[in-house]
């Protein structure tokens, strides 16, 4: 296995992408839609990665709110997660993670944490849009649209880039 250099992109080249004309939902009320992290012209875990958004986007929004150790952002399915690190005051290096045999670290990435701060509040406000458009209640949106409104811990610090 290679090793895996972390990489610095530019704010701009960075985007979490959820497409709400692929929502679903399952009778027992789960919703699921593409949604997947872009670096550049790397997407992680795939540029169609169908996954369980409501439940995810709240998870890594409470992830990203305690940055004070390295956190793991899960995907609910397949074998992909992101860890994320706190560098210095205005950072974070983003890790992406294949849990496979011969797999392991597959991307690295630097940006400001402010950056994903942001781009990770936007989604989440998507989803949550996407879904009370198509009156799709339930406790998970509720608790997502919770997490959405409330104060972030440290922004103040995210802000001195």
């Amino acid at each position: 296995m290679a090793q895996v250099k972390t990489k610095t992109i530019k704010s701009s080249d960075f985007r979490i992408r959820f497409e709400p004309n692929t929502l679903l939902r399952t009778k027992g009320g789960a919703t699921t839609a593409f949604i997947y992290w872009q670096f550049g012209s790397f997407c992680f875990p795939g540029p169609r990665w169908s996954d369980f958004v409501t439940v995810i986007s709240a998870w890594w929004i409470d992830a990203l709110r305690s940055l004070d150790k390295t956190q793991t952002l899960r995907f609910m399915d397949g074998p992909y997660f992101i860890t994320a690190t706190r560098v210095g005051t205005t950072d974070v290096q983003i890790d992406c993670h294949e849990d496979r045999e011969g797999k392991g670290l597959v991307e690295s990435y630097r940006l400001p944490l402010r950056r994903v701060r942001d781009e990770l509040i936007g989604v989440s406000k998507a989803v949550v849009a996407a879904l009370r458009e198509r009156n799709w209640g339930s406790r998970e949106l509720e608790l997502l649209n919770n997490l959405v409104g409330s104060p972030w811990p440290g922004a103040d610090d995210a802000k001195r880039d």
